[in-house]
């Protein structure tokens, strides 16, 4: 029989084809009717796909908790947290993505993620806009080379971060600008006429 998943019917049928007699093996003659089977395991009930046994489903309420907790304060700080609950960090990972299990978006649960997010980025763009209003020319000037060049590069992050999608989420490509080398030809690219000298 081919090793498989079989039903516990099929599964006796074929034990009890494979009994063999242990008369040979047996020293006392009077046991020569007795025989033993070969196959000796038993049925095995395959494993439950999903949730373990007394495992209760996790509430809407905690996995809001839980993923806020992971979006906005950090995966270390959230799960102090899931393990008071028994919930590993991968759910956890799961729920500051708005999902309930992995590919599996909720929508309510990701509407409360991205609205603690944006009530946090507000603030952020406030103090950023603070703070681009304190740097004008006479502040710049009196700097030296190496804060302007930190400054620039600042400016250039947070340019880049506020650069809005065009609706795909997908930022548009930045300016690109290319040179390329002029290419030297050399004389024989060139069609040659030979001049005849009249003098």
């Amino acid at each position: 029989m081919p090793l498989g998943i079989v039903s516990p019917e099929e599964f006796e049928k074929e034990k009890n084809n494979s009994l063999v007699d242990i008369t040979s093996r047996k020293p006392n003659p009077e046991d020569s009717d007795i025989t033993m089977p070969i196959v000796t395991s038993d049925v095995l009930q395959s494993p439950g796909v999903g949730r373990d046994l007394g495992v209760p489903n996790v509430p809407q309420s905690l996995r809001k908790i839980l993923g806020e907790a992971t979006a906005v304060e950090g995966l270390r700080s959230a799960m102090e947290l899931a393990k008071g609950f028994g919930i590993s960090q991968p759910t956890a990972s799961t729920y500051a993505r708005g999902e309930v299990s992995p590919g599996t978006k909720n929508q309510d649960l990701l509407h409360h993620i991205n609205s603690k997010k944006t009530k946090i980025s507000k603030r952020a763009l406030g103090k950023l806009n603070m703070a681009l209003n304190h740097i004008d020319d006479t502040k710049l000037q009196s700097c030296d080379a190496v804060e302007l060049s930190n400054i620039a590069k600042n400016m250039a992050a947070v340019s880049n971060q506020m650069t809005p999608d065009n609706g795909d989420g997908v930022k548009p490509d930045p300016v690109q600008f290319h040179f390329y080398a002029p290419q030297v030809r050399q004389e024989n690219h060139y069609e040659t006429v030979t001049a005849k000298d009249n003098y």
